[in-house]
């Protein structure tokens, strides 16, 4: 019962919250963009973030739990060139903090992230190939009823402590219903 309760709050879709952001723009061939996740919010493990992302070439995301002006400035120097030897060197610095990593590839693709403790969110687009790439991008910040992750974790360990404790139960049951039946034929 535990395990179906659990399943079931694991349906309730995240409610819109505020801070629904759109942009469209073209990232020029082997360049990043920065945007700021969740500034001025601070998202914790109930308010997290949906990313939906549309392109008509390859486009990584990376999503990294650092606040967005301590990458800005990581990066100021090179911002104007956008130089992707530099982002190698924040991905080793901040190696820790790279809480996801997807690549879109011509479509649509749509991300949720819910931190595992509060946090700030910074998100580095990178196109890596020698082609100009055009893109649209929405984020919007949600308040989730539980983490998806910690709702998996208790059905992970509830359903199989439910599925034991059901066996010796079931196992009773259908011998009393035997012995009921057998009393029931030999008093008629």
């Amino acid at each position: 019962m535990v395990s179906a309760a659990l399943y079931l709050v694991s349906l309730i879709p995240p409610s819109d919250v505020r801070n629904k952001r759109t942009k469209t723009q073209v990232l020029s061939p082997e360049s990043f963009d920065l945007h700021y996740a969740s500034a001025p919010e601070v998202l914790n493990p109930l308010t997290g973030i949906q990313i939906t992302a549309e392109t008509n070439g390859t486009l990584n995301f990376k999503i990294f739990s650092l606040d967005y002006y301590m990458v800005y400035r990581t990066l100021n120097t090179s911002l104007p060139s956008q130089n992707m030897q530099i982002l190698d060197e924040l991905k080793v610095i901040y190696s820790s903090h790279l809480a996801r990593d997807f690549n879109v590839t011509s479509g649509k693709a749509f991300i949720d992230y819910v931190p595992p403790k509060i946090e700030n969110i910074t998100v580095i687009v990178t196109n890596p190939t020698s082609t100009a790439v055009s893109w649209s991008y929405e984020d919007k910040i949600v308040n989730v009823v539980a983490s998806q992750d910690r709702i998996f974790l208790a059905l992970m360990i509830t359903a199989p402590m439910g599925v034991a404790l059901a066996i010796p139960w079931l196992a009773t049951s259908v011998g009393e219903r035997r012995k009921t039946k057998k009393r029931d034929k030999t008093n008629v």
